[in-house]
C-alpha cells in the first residue's frame, strides 16, 4: 500500500530505532545534573518475528526498546496487548514498508495506520481487518511529541488470534398484518366471482328469453296459416271445394271358361 494513501496517518516527527530519544535525553540530563549514574539496556531495535494465530507470548521489553510482530495478511486478526508490569506502552499498527521507516536508525519520522494505533495504553484489543497491514510494534521508547513516556522495562502479556466467527443476525421480527391488504385480497376474488356469475345468470335469462320469443313467433305464424287456409283443425286446404279422389280404374272380369270338348 503506498504511503501516499495514508497521509492523514503521519504522526508528529517521532525517532526511531537505536538512538536515545528525545525524552530519554531529558531523562539523562536530570540524572546527570543530581549526580546519579544510570546504566540503561542497549536497544535491540526489536527484531521483526513472524507469528501465526493463535499465538501467545510473554515478553518483557527494555527501556527505550520495542518489540515487532508480523502476522498473516490473509485472515482478519485479533491482537490483544496486556501490560502486567511496567508503565503504559503505544501500539503501532504499519504496513512493511512504514516499519522499515520506523526501524530505520537515521529516520526522523514514520507512518502509522491511524485507525488501528493507539497511543500511551496499558491495554489494546483490536480486530485487523486491513489486509495492508501486517505488522504490530509495541513501543516502549519516549518520543517527541505524543505517545507514552516510559521509565522502564515493561512486561506484556501479548496474544494474536484469529477472531471468532459473528453469530448470525437475529431473525427478522414478524411482518403485522395489514388488514387493508387482507381485505383488499378477498374484496377482488369475490368481486370477480359475483361478476362473473351474474353474466351466466345473464347470458341463461336472454337465452330464456329468445327461445320464448321464438316459440311465440312461431305460434303467431301457425295461427296466421290457420287463418289462411280452411280445412279441418290440424290441415290445411286451399280455398275451395277439395280436390276429387282420383278414380282407380275396375279390374276385368275374368274371361269364362273354355267349352268341353
Amino acid at each position: 500500500m503506498a504511503a501516499a494513501k495514508y497521509q492523514e496517518d503521519l504522526l508528529a516527527p517521532r525517532m526511531t530505532g537505536r538512538r536515545l530519544r528525545f525524552g530519554s535525553a531529558i531523562l539523562f540530563g536530570l540524572l546527570a545534573l543530581l549526580g546519579v549514574t544510570l546504566v540503561l539496556p542497549t536497544a535491540s531495535l526489536g527484531d521483526l518475528v513472524a507469528v501465526f494465530p493463535p499465538h501467545l507470548e510473554i515478553i518483557t521489553i527494555p527501556f527505550d526498546d520495542y518489540a515487532a510482530f508480523s502476522f498473516p495478511a490473509n485472515v482478519d486478526v485479533n491482537i490483544y496487548v496486556n501490560v502486567t508490569s511496567g508503565g503504559r506502552v503505544d501500539i503501532y499498527l504499519m504496513s512493511a514498508s512504514w516499519f522499515n521507516l520506523y526501524s530505520d536508525p537515521n529516520g526522523s519520522a514514520f507512518f502509522v495506520h491511524r485507525t488501528y494505533s493507539e497511543d500511551d495504553v496499558l491495554t489494546y484489543n483490536r480486530t485487523i481487518t486491513d489486509r495492508s497491514v501486517t505488522i504490530v510494534v509495541i513501543d516502549n521508547t519516549a518520543l517527541a511529541s505524543g505517545g507514552a513516556f516510559p521509565t522502564g522495562e515493561v512486561t506484556v502479556e501479548f496474544r494474536v488470534r484469529v477472531p471468532p466467527a459473528p453469530p448470525p443476525p437475529p431473525p427478522p421480527p414478524p411482518t403485522p398484518i395489514d388488514w387493508n391488504v387482507v381485505i383488499f385480497a378477498c374484496f377482488v376474488p369475490v368481486l370477480i366471482l359475483g361478476l362473473g356469475m351474474f353474466l351466466i345468470l345473464r347470458g341463461a335469462l336472454r337465452k330464456k328469453a329468445k327461445e320464448k320469443r321464438a316459440a311465440l313467433l312461431a305460434a303467431q305464424q301457425q295461427a296466421a296459416l290457420i287463418r289462411a287456409y280452411q280445412g279441418p283443425p290440424g290441415t290445411l286446404y286451399p280455398v275451395g271445394p277439395p280436390p276429387p279422389k282420383p278414380v282407380v280404374p275396375s279390374r276385368p272380369p275374368p274371361p269364362p271358361p273354355p267349352p268341353p270338348p
